[in-house]
């Protein structure tokens, strides 16, 4: 496996990086949209305390996805722990979820909020995806694994 090739990530370590990811994603596209309002001659206010709300909220799954992604990474692909991380990485996007119907015009609870985190679990689950096809198996460098030969 190759998570025993690694050393071990708790998850305040996994955490931390994963945040720090997310503040620089935050700030980045604060960034872009001072250049957007800039460039579309909006000089008065590029910059407002709503826009940075929802932009934080917005990376609320990034910061699941890629600690999850680090944990898989570090500790290698099983099934046990990569449905925990889904299941965290569900939970958060449905708290981000809630947090956009709460903050918009109108709160609106349907069935089609507790759907919505899936995308971000299956994106989560592409990463996973790519990491045991590359790191896991021979499939990439086209190597057959049979060693009983």
């Amino acid at each position: 496996m190759a998570g025993s090739q690694r050393t071990e990530l708790g998850v305040e370590s996994a955490a931390k990086v994963a945040g720090i990811a997310a503040i620089a994603v935050v700030f980045g596209n604060i960034a872009v949209n001072v250049f957007e309002s800039m460039a579309a001659g909006q000089f008065a206010s590029p910059v407002s305390l709503t826009g940075i709300q929802y932009a934080a909220i917005n990376e609320l799954t990034t910061v699941a996805v890629i600690g999850s992604v680090l944990v898989v990474f570090v500790r290698g692909v099983d099934a046990e722990l990569v449905a925990q991380a889904s299941g965290v990485v569900y939970a958060v996007g449905l708290v981000q979820t809630l947090l956009f119907e709460v903050l918009g015009a109108s709160f609106d609870p349907r069935v089609g909020l507790l759907l919505a985190p899936l995308s971000v679990v299956l994106y989560f689950l592409g990463f996973v995806l790519a990491f045991y096809l590359y790191f896991e198996t021979d499939i990439v460098d086209g190597r057959s694994r049979d060693t009983t030969a």
